[in-house]
């Protein structure tokens, strides 16, 4: 058993070992705390303290027993006769597992409140229901539940929900805190403010527009001409003189939702191909059939026959042929194509080798031999989620503590304070992930084996 893998509190083997998640840790901390709570229902202690026993993933949320008094700001939202439904803040929040296998909390949760009505706990009728849910996020197609609550006054009783209401028109999120009537009837509002002079492209925009379905994907749009910034021909196709390749910034840039914001902001500035297409004016059916071969998602699955994103239409004010506004497949700092690179994901292997050459400069290990080898490690990287090794100094970890020692290693766990440099594929960019805990393991004498130890690594 790998060291790196072993809980540092019991000494078993990480149940995730890729999350650092102790199963046997964590059931013993919910067996632990089951004296500092009651629902005054034995039935349904019972059948909390089961789900906490059962929980079997490093992503679980624990079910729980939620005290009234611990909801603020509760308002109705709907009300029918199969539903009273309230959406209110949650004051602790609930409880998940941090990289450092511990339970935490995230205060200030939102969530909802179900009222089960004349519903009986634990009925059959309450189990069907019950089923639903999931405590598990990546379920898909399910609501998380975070436990069971009750009125102190009326003793009714409320499923405590993920909040999955739209707070403009109260009706369900359609996907991830993405409202499809509001973000519809924004653009629908929005028609009247932009026109290409053609029906039928203006059709097929709002069309577009009107046929999202979820916040990854890109809001289609008539794009003016002069939006466009220092725009270089690129690509002439020999076998079509029809079509040309210019790159180009786009000032504005593409609208893209923020979850946080829980709304559409733009990326300005953003570098894209314009694909003008000779006399398209008058093939617009062929033109607009092209357009559709190419995808509207933000995050383009590796399965999918639409590899490169779309963000809409434009047009060149002195020959009207009607231009593509594409992703950009050109690396942003040395202008090569990312297609015999990433072009999923826009990482550019060759940038990125010579950012970690440049960088050699800023460290050194003090021997040669360990130099060259880190060296050619980072040399070897291929893919955008391979992990960069690195030298690393000692001073950058804290919180060190002995937990194996024998003839040959010992053996700390430490907190990495800026932590390793990962691929956000959100952003499209590296960063750190700070204050990553890590294991050390010391090779007693490892400075005068320094092949040994090098082949160990």
């Amino acid at each position: 058993m790998s060291f790196q893998n072993t809980c540092k509190r019991c000494g078993e083997e990480y149940t995730d070992i890729y999350n650092k998640w102790c199963k046997h840790c964590i059931i013993n901390y919910l067996k632990n705390n089951f004296i500092n709570w009651s629902s005054e229902n034995e039935k349904l202690d019972n059948f909390i303290q089961q789900l906490q026993l059962n929980i079997d993933d490093s992503s679980d949320i624990v079910f729980e027993w939620i005290p009234y008094n611990q909801f603020n700001d509760i308002k109705e939202i709907i009300k029918n006769d199969l539903n009273v439904i309230y959406s209110a803040i949650w004051k602790d929040g609930p409880l998940y597992h941090d990289k450092n296998n511990e339970c935490i909390r995230k205060p200030n949760k939102n969530i909802v409140l179900k009222s089960l009505f004349n519903l009986q706990i634990l009925s059959t009728e309450f189990q069907n229901e019950f089923k639903t849910y999931s405590i598990n996020p990546y379920k898909e197609n399910a609501l998380l539940i975070y436990g069971i609550s009750q009125h102190p006054d009326t003793k009714e009783y409320f499923m405590v929900l993920q909040d999955d209401y739209c707070k403009s028109c109260n009706n369900k999120y359609t996907s991830e805190i993405w409202c499809y009537p509001c973000q519809i009837s924004k653009f629908k509002q929005n028609f009247n403010n932009w026109t290409s002079g053609n029906k039928k492209i203006d059709d097929f925009i709002q069309g577009m527009q009107l046929s999202m379905n979820s916040s990854i994907d890109i809001p289609f749009e008539w794009i003016p001409y002069d939006q466009f910034d220092i725009i270089k021909a690129r690509d002439k196709d020999d076998s079509d003189d029809s079509t040309i390749v210019y790159s180009a910034k786009w000032r504005d840039g593409p609208l893209r939702y923020n979850i946080h914001k829980m709304g559409y902001i733009r990326n300005s500035n953003q570098k894209v191909d314009l694909k003008c297409v000779h006399d398209s004016q008058s093939i617009i059916d062929e033109f607009l059939n092209e357009v559709a071969t190419y995808s509207t998602a933000w995050i383009v699955s590796h399965h999918s026959s639409k590899t490169s994103k779309i963000y809409g239409i434009s047009q060149h004010p002195n020959t009207n042929d009607y231009i593509m506004v594409l992703q950009s497949n050109y690396c942003e700092n040395c202008d090569k194509n990312y297609v015999s690179n990433n072009v999923m994901n826009k990482w550019c292997k060759p940038c990125q080798i010579n950012h970690l050459k440049k960088n050699l400069a800023s460290w050194f290990s003090g021997n040669e031999e360990i130099d060259d080898f880190i060296q050619g490690m980072q040399l070897k990287i291929n893919y955008r989620n391979n992990v960069v090794f690195e030298w690393i100094p000692y001073t950058q970890f804290y919180d060190i503590k002995k937990i194996v020692i024998s003839d040959s290693i010992t053996i700390y766990s430490a907190i990495w304070e800026d932590g390793p440099l990962c691929y956000d594929e959100y952003d499209e960019k590296l960063t750190r992930e700070s204050n990553t805990m890590v294991t050390l393991i010391c090779l007693n004498n490892s400075n005068t084996i320094i092949d040994k130890f090098l082949k160990e690594v």
